[in-house]
């Protein structure tokens, strides 16, 4: 209910007052990376699950997933992961 009352409010009137074309431009620029985001996480967590099974990186893209979503890094971004393995 607060959401509705105090905080909608203002951020619909804000949405609003943006220009017709800046607006379209910005929700394009946000769909694009939303989109590029769940496209990563989701190789990201693949090579993860891949590694947990003791498969070798075999493809450059692998080896970028090793190198920037290493083990430790995937287990603090998830936790609840590691629990589940």
């Amino acid at each position: 209910m607060a959401w509705f009352k105090v905080l909608f409010p203002p951020l619909d009137r804000l949405i609003e007052s943006l220009p017709r074309r800046g607006g379209t431009i910005l929700t394009w620029c946000l769909v694009v990376f939303m989109a590029v985001n769940m496209i990563v996480s989701s190789a990201a967590l693949i090579r993860y699950d891949a590694r947990l099974e003791g498969v070798a990186a075999q493809t450059s893209l692998d080896t970028l997933l090793d190198e920037h979503f290493d083990d430790s890094y995937m287990q603090r971004v998830y936790p609840k992961l590691v629990h589940m393995n």
